[in-house]
């Protein structure tokens, strides 16, 4: 290698970490789709409050966004590898905070697991033992706690979408499904799934925050002290905090504009 195109790499990479094109690269928000809290509508369009929280911090920050929908397990690999920037309502791990910086302050607290069964099933879920000897329908790369999750016993069949494992339920592919709670009642509420399954008894309740991701793989990651200033502002507004209200309680469901459905996958 020359002298000069070592001079040209290095200002390159100089060029990539500066203020001035940060300012011009897109921030890439990835996420799995998880209707109401995020999803993608009938015509095609990334919405729910996780989306528009996001959306607000770009605004704050004065920077283009650009929005991918994927399967959760090709987000988390983006991050990893630093083709997306963030996230929003992914569970902290040891595993994911390897590569993945968990923005403070949460934005919200607290989530719980629910699982659902046909109605007509005969043994309801009402405590986690009551899953053994049950195949019971995740989604690639979900985690919910370590007692769930470490659990080798357990039958774990996995698919790309809560979707596809509460249509695998309802055919009796599946015997329970587990989901987040808000995810799962929105389902449950759908024609498609309405009379035919129910939740169970049991949940799993978590009081671990709700958090927004940054790859430590991001050019971005170097600005995570603006990102943050500008989250704990964002969070000041009333708009924001209608947004984060809607979140807030495991047991109400966002709204969704009757223009904006979310498209079931």
């Amino acid at each position: 290698m020359t002298l000069r195109s070592l001079c040209a790499r290095l200002c390159l990479g100089v060029l990539l970490l500066s203020p001035l094109w940060l300012s011009a690269r897109p921030l890439v928000l990835v996420y799995s789709v998880m209707p109401p809290l995020r999803y993608t509508d009938v015509h095609g369009r990334p919405a729910g409050p996780y989306i528009d929280l996001i959306r607000e911090l770009g605004r704050e920050m004065q920077m283009p966004l650009q929005i991918q929908e994927c399967p959760l397990m090709r987000c988390l690999k983006l991050l990893e590898i630093g083709e997306a920037d963030v996230s929003i309502g992914l569970r902290a791990t040891p595993e994911r905070e390897q590569f993945l910086y968990f923005l403070t302050p949460p934005f919200a607290w607290g989530s719980n697991t629910a699982f659902y069964q046909r109605r007509d099933d005969a043994q309801p879920i009402r405590q986690l033992s009551d899953l053994k000897g049950r195949c019971i329908g995740v989604v690639l790369g979900s985690q919910f706690s370590s007692a769930f999750d470490n659990d080798t016993s357990l039958c774990k069949d996995t698919t790309g979408s809560a979707y596809n494992n509460f249509r695998k339920l309802a055919f009796g592919r599946l015997d329970v499904v587990a989901v987040p709670s808000a995810q799962g009642d929105y389902l449950l509420s759908t024609p498609e799934f309405h009379g035919k399954l129910v939740r169970a008894p049991y949940a799993m309740e978590s009081s671990a925050p709700r958090q927004i991701s940054l790859s430590r793989n991001s050019p971005w990651f170097t600005r995570r002290a603006e990102l943050e200033t500008a989250l704990r502002q964002i969070l000041k507004y009333p708009r924001v905090q209608q947004l984060v209200n809607n979140v807030s309680d495991p047991k109400k469901q966002p709204d969704i504009a009757p223009d904006a459905q979310p498209q079931l996958r």
